[in-house]
């Protein structure tokens, strides 16, 4: 079986979406999508067209050009994937704070090496200039944007825990995408000890290994992928899981994630790791008992929980109603100590 990623279904394509059509016709169908020339009126796009270009146009766009920045430096020893070491002690790469401007330097300059990557760089603390360049009419312009800039850089699969709409300005990059259902054929890894925050897949998805990752397999029969040029978009609804492959020299991406509810301290991670704890350590039969409780209170319709409720007893069970939402998410805090 072969694995090329460039045989993948790709996501739907569409073109010209209307922030109506986004909110009530493509979103609600929970599957990826990718908006063709999304960006391609965006100055930076424009700009897009050679990689020292881009250096500069950065670097004209910088807050404060010595404001320490992340940066993360990858070996070419490893073919440009973000990952663990060999016996999973630490990670592959290293991380150190650098003015910005000797950062972009770097990834211009010192290549033989090392691949370099900035990540998750709030636009409005770093680049503000570039804010008014930028328009995405399908989120709230009160969202705070995020740039992402390097070299040649391979991200494992994960997971987020908001909508995302990624927009590629600078260089291609390819993503694959397996729904929340293949998590169990992706082999993730601690919860813990990870990159960046959340747990990744532990296939090298360009070149998986199905003696060590034999359900794998599966994972790759559902999965979508594309690659993307400057000026596309894609958007990639929680929790479903991606894997981003940087395949120029230099590439330029913006997202803007955003969470149609708000989750308050209920974050989706936290809440599984903790049932998690309450429930993995029960005999099987309570297990099965608490999780038809769980799907009932927590999955099912709330109709269906408490529709026999009148609505001024309905206390925490009431979701509309913010006084209970947040006398239940501090019982929350105050139950977990």
């Amino acid at each position: 079986m072969t694995f090329d990623l460039s045989k993948l279904p790709k996501p739907s394509i569409h073109t010209n979406v209307t922030k109506v059509e986004f909110e009530h016709e493509l979103k609600p169908m929970g599957m990826p999508f990718v908006i063709q020339d999304f960006a391609s009126n965006w100055e930076p796009v424009k700009a897009a067209n050679n990689q020292q270009n881009m250096h500069s146009y950065l670097k004209s766009c910088a807050s404060v050009l010595s404001k320490p920045m992340s940066l993360s430096r990858i070996p070419t020893t490893e073919n440009s994937r973000m990952f663990y070491n060999q016996d999973m002690t630490a990670m592959n790469f290293g991380v150190a704070e650098l003015p910005l401007e000797k950062g972009l330097e770097r990834m211009l300059t010192d290549t033989q090496e090392a691949d370099y990557a900035a990540q998750c760089v709030p636009i409005e603390q770093y680049f503000d200039k570039l804010l008014p360049q930028i328009d995405n009419p399908l989120v709230e312009n009160t969202l705070t944007p995020f740039i992402w800039f390097g070299n040649k850089v391979v991200v494992a699969p994960h997971f987020d825990e908001s909508d995302n709409i990624a927009v590629v300005v600078a260089g291609k990059r390819r993503f694959t995408l397996f729904p929340p259902q293949q998590t169990e054929n992706l082999y993730i890894g601690p919860l813990e000890f990870t990159p960046a925050g959340q747990p990744i897949s532990l296939v090298n998805i360009l070149e998986p290994d199905l003696t060590q990752h034999p359900k794998y397999a599966s994972a790759y029969e559902h999965a979508l992928s594309i690659e993307l040029a400057p000026g596309d978009a894609i958007y990639i609804p929680t929790p479903w899981w991606h894997h981003v492959q940087s395949l120029s020299s230099f590439n330029i991406l913006v997202n803007y994630w955003w969470n149609d509810s708000d989750l308050g301290t209920a974050k989706p991670l936290a809440a599984i790791l903790h049932a998690m704890q309450a429930f993995r350590h029960l005999p099987k039969a309570q297990q099965k008992a608490f999780a038809s409780m769980l799907q009932y209170y927590a999955f099912d319709d709330p109709k269906k929980s408490h529709e026999h409720i009148p609505k001024h007893a309905k206390g925490w069970l009431d979701e509309k109603n913010d006084k209970a939402r947040l006398e239940l998410e501090h019982f929350i805090r105050v139950f977990s100590k």
